[in-house]
């Protein structure tokens, strides 16, 4: 794990070249400028990011300036995991498996799901986000 400051200025910096990344949409640079947050994962229904703080906060595309606060850990495993895929930086922020985890069922610690074709494996996030664990409880 990297200190607050690091983290900061770490997040800062992705997220100013991010917001100069012209090969991004419009519309989520505008959403990650208006909620100072560089988008980690998106799907259909949203968008995932963290804010310089480190808090995690997630959009709707319907309505992209109501954030909300992300608790979850699986949520925040996802997110993080997904991020460092695009930006290496960000694996220092990936929590560290905890002894009371559990592998994933879905795609038994692999990250990808069982019993599809490896071209939409690939393609297709599994419930642990990739990560191949979920927090206990989840």
């Amino acid at each position: 794990m990297i200190d607050g400051l690091t983290r900061r200025k770490l997040i800062e910096s992705l997220l100013a070249e991010f917001l100069s990344d012209l090969g991004e949409t419009p519309e989520l640079r505008g959403a990650a400028r208006r909620n100072g947050a560089l988008p980690l994962f998106r799907d259909m229904g949203g968008c995932y990011a963290i804010r310089p703080d480190g808090t995690l906060v997630s959009w709707s595309w319907d309505e992209p300036d109501q954030v909300c606060v992300e608790k979850d850990a699986r949520i925040w495993n996802i997110a993080l995991f997904a991020g460092s895929e695009r930006w290496v930086e960000l694996a220092s922020l990936i929590p560290s498996r905890p002894v009371n985890a559990k592998v994933c069922d879905s795609c038994d610690g692999t990250g990808r799901l069982k019993g599809l074709p490896d071209e939409l494996a690939q393609r297709i996030r599994c419930y642990c986000g990739g990560i191949g664990w979920l927090p206990a409880g989840a």
